[in-house]
């Protein structure tokens, strides 16, 4: 299995261009497997999207107009496949409704069926499918030759406070978001906390070797908050529709059923940005001149083992 981490013995310069070739290697394969296999091969390209999103942010500092117009090009790629994906969350989270409130099980198979003819409803036309998987996939081809013009830095002082810079700017994000969720509780805040989250999630894999702590019990729990703000985000999105009254369901239901939504959505609201205070706090001091003195040291190693009469040991 490939790693995916930078390696603090290799120029960063290089290790950034095989991420991300990997990464955009990853979201060719989804797409190519959705043709036949639409929902898994969307997901698995959706997932990869997030993660070249994340090296891109790390890394922002390096190149800002590589960075606008590559990570706008993955954006908008995934925006564009996003349609069946949300219709098929609320089917998700309308299942863990389910499995929380056994005594309302009448009420929420019934809007499981309205929500799955929603789902079917949204999926995308197939020759519209097979379009879109063609127009991402000559993006994705396009971003690999564009590669070639990033603009990386070379030296470790230089590495390391691009590093430095975008774990810090992510985390300002996640603190910013985490503030406004407490104060107001608005769904768009929470969303802007998963996504900050995530990307720290991200990041701190790629930097496993470099960070000055141990982080896989904080990826771990940064994973867990990941996937239940999602949760808040689904039941936030099923509350809206519940609001439009798009769903034929009667008064009554249509009232118990969000009441039991909202109540779950806020028991989630209170667990995260609990567990977000934790979590996305302040990075370790000294970060950068951490992230030096390892690049360096590695690096010396690295040169030494490149010049010794066998070369580096495989």
């Amino acid at each position: 299995m490939t790693r995916r981490r930078i390696d603090p013995q290799r120029p960063l310069a290089e290790e950034a261009r095989r991420l991300l070739q990997n990464d955009l290697a990853a979201i060719a394969a989804g797409l190519a497997h959705a043709r036949e296999h639409r929902d898994e091969g969307l997901h698995d390209a959706r997932k990869a999207i997030k993660k070249a999103r994340a090296l891109l942010k790390l890394l922002r500092t390096a190149d800002e107009p590589f960075y606008a117009v590559e990570n706008a090009r993955l954006r908008d790629l995934s925006r564009s496949f996003a349609d069946a994906r949300n219709a098929a969350s609320l089917v998700e989270a309308v299942e863990r409704l389910r499995a929380a409130y056994p005594d309302h099980a009448k009420a929420l198979i019934a809007l499981k069926a309205r929500l799955e003819m929603r789902r079917d409803a949204h999926v995308i036309d197939g020759d519209v499918l097979g379009g879109r998987i063609e127009e991402g996939l000559e993006r994705v081809e396009q971003m690999r030759l564009d590669m070639d013009r990033w603009q990386l830095p070379a030296e470790p002082d230089a590495a390391a406070a691009v590093l430095a810079a975008g774990v810090k700017a992510n985390l300002r994000r996640a603190q910013r978001a985490l503030k406004r969720a407490e104060a107001q509780t608005q769904d768009e805040d929470f969303h802007d906390l998963r996504k900050a989250v995530k990307a720290h999630w991200t990041q701190l894999g790629l930097l496993r070797e470099l960070w000055p702590q141990r982080v896989k019990k904080k990826r771990a729990r940064l994973e867990e908050l990941g996937e239940r703000l999602g949760e808040h985000n689904d039941l936030a999105a099923l509350v809206l529709l519940f609001r439009s009254r798009e769903l034929d369901l009667t008064t009554s239901r249509l009232k118990r059923l969000r009441r039991i939504s909202a109540k779950t959505k806020a028991v989630l609201a209170h667990s995260t940005t609990k567990s977000a205070r934790r979590l996305v706090g302040s990075p370790p001091k000294h970060l950068e001149s951490a992230f030096v003195e390892r690049l360096q040291a590695d690096g010396e190693l690295a040169a030494a083992a490149d010049s010794a009469p066998f070369g580096r040991p495989m």
